[in-house]
């Protein structure tokens, strides 16, 4: 069964002390554990997922409001939004784009690049993927009356408003207090074993954390989080593959011309020499694109069977109508970006991403045009880097 172990680190290394809470397929949590990393994850397979808890003390989390609304744009942008507010060069930083606040501003945060890879290096060996990486004051909830949230443990005391999410040192809260400029008191979240600093925060009503990692946890699932593994630090296995299911259709359909054009010049030269040694070449390379091909008799027949297998399976109309399908759909300006697509047993599979869900309405509008094709939404998830949509064309037949 697949589990997500959640392990929350002061700092980076093997050896580091660590606090992990693992929650089972079914939604439930075990009991927090601590210890040195290593011992932590020593039992984790490849069939686990790791989501880490890392702390505020090594970023900057914070909004920015820029005019700018393509994403590789905002991305550009953000060294020169945050150049002020960081200590090191821009250059040495990571940043990572979060969702939008209420009031439209963005959510992001920056993390020396070094920092984030020395936390990242001590999972190399561990044969579960680390799929995010999360500022532990980023993953308190937003209050829904805009007031600040405090969340105090038996050491550190960690913030978040509506402008930044920071650890903020005891001695240094009645200062920090007087700076919100709110009128409206803050949630003020006490985790078990922890003390109320009374003197900043008289009259406040609090509220009890009786498992303060298992909160974090389940906060980190939700929209708000911030997923810090973006850009150079995404997870390998997420990155953009959307050239590879072409490449088949691509490597057949070439393989195919150079083959008519080479059986047509040997049939007019009638050099049956350089004709055999050819079909002995396209043979063996029949057979390692279609290993499952044991028998050959023709290998130009055979080739362009396995061709028309490709673009019109089972007699249904085939890969190429809904690839056009899809382009006449995208040709409205639906805000997506393809990240795969793939195809089998006649159908087409598409994996989009977008800003947000109404351009999903737009495109399923666009497909409703079409009465050659049937769309369905398998999923679709809204994310703290954007929407994720996976759709199933399918081509209609008759009865």
């Amino acid at each position: 069964m697949r589990r997500t172990l959640f392990i929350r680190l002061s700092h980076p290394g093997p050896d580091a002390s660590a606090a992990c809470i693992t929650r089972h397929s079914s939604g439930e949590f075990d009991a927090a554990t601590r210890g040195p990393l290593s011992s932590l994850i020593e039992t984790a397979t490849s069939d686990d997922r790791i989501v880490l808890m890392l702390p505020a003390e090594d970023a900057l989390v914070t909004s920015v409001d820029l005019p700018i609304r393509q994403r590789a744009r905002l991305m550009q942008a953000l060294p020169y939004a945050l150049e002020e507010q960081l200590a090191d060069d821009v250059d040495a930083m990571h940043f990572a784009l979060g969702g939008k606040t209420p009031t439209g501003e963005h959510n992001v945060a920056a993390m020396r690049s070094e920092r984030l890879a020395a936390y990242l290096a001590a999972f190399d060996e561990s044969p579960a993927r680390v799929d995010a990486a999360h500022i532990d004051a980023q993953l308190l909830p937003p209050d829904a009356d805009q007031a600040a949230v405090l969340w105090i443990e038996t050491d550190r005391i960690l913030l978040r408003d509506r402008q930044q999410c920071a650890a903020v040192d005891e001695a240094l809260l009645p200062i920090v207090m007087g700076r919100l400029g709110t009128d409206t008191p803050p949630r003020l979240l006490l985790v078990e074993g922890a003390a109320r600093p009374d003197a900043a925060l008289a009259g406040t009503a609090e509220e009890r954390i009786s498992n303060g990692l298992e909160h974090l946890a389940r906060w980190s699932l939700q929209p708000h989080a911030l997923n810090l593994l973006q850009g150079a630090f995404r997870p390998a296995s997420e990155q953009s593959q959307w050239w590879r299911p072409w490449l088949t259709a691509a490597v057949l359909a070439g393989l195919l011309i150079g083959l008519g054009t080479i059986y047509q010049a040997v049939d007019l030269a009638r050099q049956q020499a350089e004709l055999t040694t050819l079909e002995q070449a396209n043979i063996q390379t029949f057979r390692e694109l279609f290993p499952a091909e044991q028998r050959i008799v023709e290998v130009r027949t055979q080739l362009e069977q396995q061709l028309r297998a490709l673009q019109n399976p089972k007699g249904a109309t085939g890969f190429l109508f809904l690839l056009d399908q899809t382009r006449q759909a995208f040709a409205s300006g639906a805000e997506f970006t393809i990240s795969e697509l793939q195809f089998r047993d006649g159908t087409l599979f598409l994996s989009l991403e977008g800003d947000d869900l109404q351009a999903l309405e737009t495109l399923r509008g666009e497909f409703s045009k079409q009465s050659g094709v049937e769309f369905e939404v398998l999923s679709a998830n809204a994310a703290s880097d954007g929407v994720k949509v996976r759709l199933r064309l399918s081509p209609v037949t008759s009865a």
